[in-house]
């Protein structure tokens, strides 16, 4: 009687990829990609049609995969932060303060350069989208905790009813929004805007500690 061998390492058959999953994924992406390259170039309020016509689909299309504009314009600032996360770098939290300062300024102007536009672009928009402007609330609290930790040194030493009034000033002064008006309404190049911003940072602290 012949022995009746069970197999006990079946291969499991490949799940094939559904087509249809596919090609709505890449269509998604490339509504997205095509209003960040808008964006880019200067159109901070694309419309449904130039985005279509960059994308090759057409507008039925872009609201057959997004509700509005306004969620088109959510996944392309999400595809945009995930670049923004992969810039980010730790400020040194000891050495003199100059060196920590300019630390910092090296990285946000590197970010600065990646989203200037579409953060341009989210400002007119977030005042009627609730979730953009929770996103920049966020993105704001994170800049608090890393001045926090990188000049705890110097803050530590105010009294304690400046510490919070100082690391407020020092918000606005590495805000986005600060970079946009030294190089958009005042006209300044990217090193004199640096430099600026470096000196308004640095009078912060001097004047606090003194």
């Amino acid at each position: 009687m012949a022995m009746q061998v069970k197999a006990t390492n079946m291969v499991q058959p490949v799940k094939p990829v559904d087509g249809r999953t596919a090609r709505a994924d890449n269509t998604r992406r490339r509504i997205v990609t095509s209003m960040i390259a808008l964006i880019e170039e200067g159109q901070l309020e694309p419309t449904a049609a130039a985005i279509a016509a960059r994308a090759g689909v057409s507008v039925r299309s872009v609201f057959q995969h997004f509700a509005d504009l306004e969620s088109v314009f959510q996944a392309a600032a999400d595809q945009t932060m995930q670049r923004v996360w992969s810039l980010v770098r730790p400020v040194p939290e000891s050495g003199p303060v100059e060196q920590k300062i300019e630390a910092l300024l090296d990285m946000r102007w590197n970010i600065y350069d990646q989203i200037a536009a579409i953060r341009r672009a989210a400002t007119l928009l977030e005042h009627r989208s609730p979730a953009l402007a929770q996103r920049r609330r966020q993105f704001r609290e994170v800049l608090h905790r890393l001045l926090e930790r990188a000049f705890g040194v110097e803050v530590n030493q105010l009294p304690r009813e400046a510490r919070a009034e100082t690391l407020d000033a020092m918000v606005v002064m590495a805000d986005f929004e600060f970079m946009d008006v030294l190089r958009q309404q005042m006209g300044l190049s990217r090193q004199l805007a640096y430099q600026t911003q470096r000196r308004a940072l640095l009078s912060i602290l001097t004047a606090a500690t003194r």
